[in-house]
C-alpha cells in the first residue's frame, strides 16, 4: 500500500478541481464563438446521442486483447460507431415516423 502524505493529497484534489474548472469555462468559451460551428461539429451534433449509446458496444465488442493493432483497433471502434450511430438515427427516424403515421 502507498501512502499519500495529506499534502499530496490536497494538491490532488485542488489539481484536479482546478482542471474540471478549466474546462468548463474552455467550452463555455468555445461554444460561443464561431470557432466550434464547422461542418463536421454540426455534425457530432446531429448524431451525438447515437454515437453516445453505440461507442461503449463496439468498446467493448472489439476488446483490445482480440485485435493486437492499436492503431487498428482504433480505427475499427472509430467506423464502428459512425456507421452504427447512423444506422440507429435511421432506425430511430422510421419508427418515429411509423407511430406519428398512426397517430394521425
Amino acid at each position: 500500500l502507498s501512502s499519500k502524505s495529506s499534502v499530496d493529497v490536497i494538491f490532488d484534489v485542488l489539481y484536479s478541481a482546478f482542471f474540471v474548472c478549466a474546462m468548463i469555462a474552455l467550452s463555455y468559451i468555445l461554444s460561443n464563438t464561431m470557432l466550434i460551428k464547422n461542418k463536421f461539429t454540426s455534425l457530432c451534433g446531429k448524431y451525438s446521442l447515437e454515437i453516445y449509446v453505440t461507442h461503449g458496444l463496439f468498446l467493448n465488442f472489439m476488446k483490445l486483447g482480440y485485435i493486437k493493432n492499436v492503431y487498428l483497433y482504433i480505427l475499427i471502434v472509430i467506423i464502428g460507431t459512425i456507421i452504427g450511430s447512423i444506422l440507429l438515427k435511421k432506425v430511430y427516424e422510421t419508427i418515429t415516423l411509423l407511430f406519428q403515421k398512426i397517430v394521425r
